[in-house]
């Protein structure tokens, strides 16, 4: 709360002179005196706006690497699979080729 006081009956009289009724002079004269005393603390500031997106970028870096880490797992295990599969169809295709030269020189004789 502030030290210095707020005169309300100044601000009201202000008001009526510049055309409010009493009722408004007082309405407005009400919100003044509660927006002056509100708890400000609670309030969101610059710093801690700051420190929160540090949090918010430090865990998006760490999600990050997790992410690197997995996708370059997947990578490996799918290139692992790929050469394994084109190695058995060269294995399939020259047992093919080997079988029919030998199948041909058997029928040249």
């Amino acid at each position: 709360m502030s030290l210095v006081s707020l005169d309300t009956l100044a601000i009201a009289r202000k008001l009526q002179a510049a055309g409010f009724s009493d009722a408004q002079a007082e309405a407005m004269t009400g919100v003044l005196r509660d927006a002056r005393e509100a708890d400000l603390s609670t309030l969101v500031t610059k710093v801690d706006l700051s420190s929160e997106i540090a949090l918010v970028r430090s865990d998006l870096k760490a999600e990050i690497g997790l992410l690197r880490s997995d996708l370059r797992t997947e990578i490996a295990d799918t290139k692992y699979e790929i050469l394994k599969w084109v190695l058995s169809a060269i294995g399939f295709q020259t047992v093919v080729v080997v079988g029919a030269i030998v199948a041909l020189t058997k029928g040249l004789h």
